[in-house]
């Protein structure tokens, strides 16, 4: 089951297959939001203190009007899901959570400059997740046989998480990894 999570206003900015072009839907966009609910109630505001010149007026009514209709147009975009959809959505996101934890080195390898940049690189990029399809179109991603790469299933994880209303943040998905430990988990040993 795939839950949308571009609204209809950002489809008006799909591309020529369907997809979003947008990398996070517009409810999801917190910082714009709050600076065009601002910039609506500040206008209202000067509206209402008699700020603003009587010939610039019908326009200030105008753009509170289009800001107020935005507003609503973004927030009914943004998915609302029963209790089935809730449990199915973070079940998925764990899902994702738990693959993209382990294709990511460890701070512990970070750390000690065991992560090799090619070998990052290959996992960031080559399609080897098995990601839901319908949920894949849904956020804009290209499979390649069912599959997707590490990057589209960060992607996918926090387009499921804006929506759950969870921390969309992938790297507090990495682990720890253990003291005295290299790459291939075998100890170090001192002589």
């Amino acid at each position: 089951m795939a839950i949308q999570i571009f609204g209809d206003k950002d489809s008006i900015d799909r591309r020529a297959d369907g997809r979003p072009n947008a990398f996070k839907p517009s409810w999801a966009e917190k910082p714009a939001m709050d600076a065009l609910k601002e910039d609506v109630e500040s206008t209202k505001r000067a509206l209402d203190m008699g700020r603003i010149p009587a010939s610039e007026v019908y326009l200030a009514e105008e753009r509170v009007r289009k800001g107020e209709t935005r507003i609503q147009e973004i927030e009914q975009g943004k998915p609302k899901l029963n209790d089935q959809e809730r449990d199915e959505t973070a079940n998925h996101r764990k899902r994702l959570a738990k693959e993209i934890g382990d294709a990511l080195f460890t701070h512990t390898e970070m750390d000690m400059g065991f992560a090799d940049a090619h070998e990052e690189a290959a996992r960031m990029t080559e399609k080897k997740m098995k990601l839901d399809p319908e949920q894949a179109k849904e956020c804009g991603i290209t499979l390649v046989d069912g599959k997707g790469s590490r990057d589209d299933a960060a992607k996918m994880f926090q387009h499921l998480s804006y929506a759950l209303g969870e921390s969309p943040d992938i790297e507090r998905l990495r682990k720890t990894g253990k003291r005295g430990s290299n790459v291939t988990g075998t100890k170090n040993v001192k002589e």
